[in-house]
């Protein structure tokens, strides 16, 4: 075993994830601080201080070209990597986020929050397209399924929920009218 590089200037405490490839290191911290690392160099590309509170995690979409971060501000922070600049802010949630990813090919983030909601957002124009609401307790994570037909939401009372992301795409009349079909 060999160390390959060390990262300097990461905050601390932090959080990292690599890219899918490998090549890239991000690092969040309890500063509100976000930071990427070639993972081949170590040396330091880019560093932000976008969030107004600790963050708490992030991700790579699938290809390394977009990132995000997300913490106790309630915001997501979209980041184009290559740019090194952020893309958008993505506002809507009431409470600190708990986790967020990408799909698959990297259109749309999936986010859950304390406040008990999912949110699956587009990646392009920063708009929430869905709300995924219950009864239940704060969320503590959620997951899309690799081909993006389903998202799984867990909350903090252990309750595990799964939905069909094809029905969230109908318009409003279909929805009743399958409901009143099922129903009848």
């Amino acid at each position: 075993r060999r160390r390959i590089a060390q990262l300097d200037g990461a905050s601390s405490p932090c959080i990292p994830f690599f890219s899918a490839d490998g090549q890239q290191i991000m690092t969040v911290g309890e500063d509100g601080g976000t930071h990427w690392w070639s993972a081949t160099t170590g040396a330091l590309s880019f560093a932000a201080r976008a969030h107004r509170g600790p963050v708490k995690g992030g991700a790579f979409s699938a290809d390394g070209t977009l990132a995000l971060s997300y913490g106790l501000d309630r915001t997501i922070r979209l980041w184009n990597v290559a740019q090194r600049h952020a893309l958008a802010v993505l506002t809507g949630h009431t409470a600190a986020i708990t986790s967020a990813e990408f799909n698959a090919d990297g259109t749309q983030v999936l986010s859950a929050s304390e406040d008990g909601s999912a949110r699956v957002w587009d990646t392009v124009t920063g708009k929430a397209l869905w709300l995924l609401t219950s009864d239940m307790a704060p969320l503590v994570d959620a997951k899309f399924t690799h081909d993006g037909s389903r998202v799984l939401t867990l909350g903090r009372d252990g309750t595990l929920r799964m939905w069909d992301t094809a029905m969230l795409t109908l318009p409003t009349s279909q929805l009743l009218a399958l409901a009143w079909a099922r129903i009848h």
